[in-house]
């Protein structure tokens, strides 16, 4: 076992994204799924520019179920504004398939920004095989999402205060979209 000064300091979050998709050549939408689960190095910070492991489960009805793909996440939302996913995976018939998206980050609507994300999902040859539209749904996710971020050190959920007298900690959360 490491010493814990030696030891590795990582963030790790799951995260679930669903939309609809539409295959090139269709007329109709389908759902979209991903299931993912992020490793960072680090301490996650907004003013910071960080990448690192992307895994997970993509799902479309018909056309892929793939619970071994696999890729990167960057996160810069305030150096260059984006939250870029990249990752492959296979298609039901076989084909090697690779997601590209990217949240722009818009401080007059962070909340709406940084949980949208437009994909495009293209062939091994780079041909467009499909697009879509996902979201992150804040009010059935929110609780779980951060439930399950892990941060490195101390725990940031636990309480500092030990029953001093004179003494008193409070706890805010706020999300703003215009």
């Amino acid at each position: 076992m490491m010493a814990p000064s030696t030891r590795a300091r990582r963030t790790t979050f799951a995260e679930v994204m669903e939309g609809t998709f539409r295959l090139a050549g269709e007329d109709r939408d389908r759902p979209m799924r991903l299931d993912l689960s992020v490793d960072l190095p680090g301490v996650l910070r907004p003013w910071s520019d960080t990448e690192g492991a992307l895994t997970g489960h993509v799902r479309v009805p018909g056309w892929a179920d793939d619970h071994s793909a696999a890729g990167r996440l960057r996160v810069a939302p305030l150096t260059a504004r984006r939250i870029r996913y990249t990752m492959d995976f296979t298609g039901r018939d076989g084909r090697r398939l690779h997601l590209d998206g990217w949240k722009s980050i818009d401080p007059r609507r962070p909340v709406r920004s940084m949980t949208t994300l437009p994909v495009t999902v293209t062939g091994e040859d780079g041909t467009v095989a499909g697009e879509g539209l996902l979201r992150f749904d804040l009010r059935r996710d929110l609780a779980r999402f951060i439930a399950g971020a892990r941060f490195p050190g101390p725990d940031p959920m636990r309480s500092r205060w030990r029953g001093q007298p004179r003494r008193l900690e409070v706890w805010y959360t706020t999300l703003t979209d215009r």
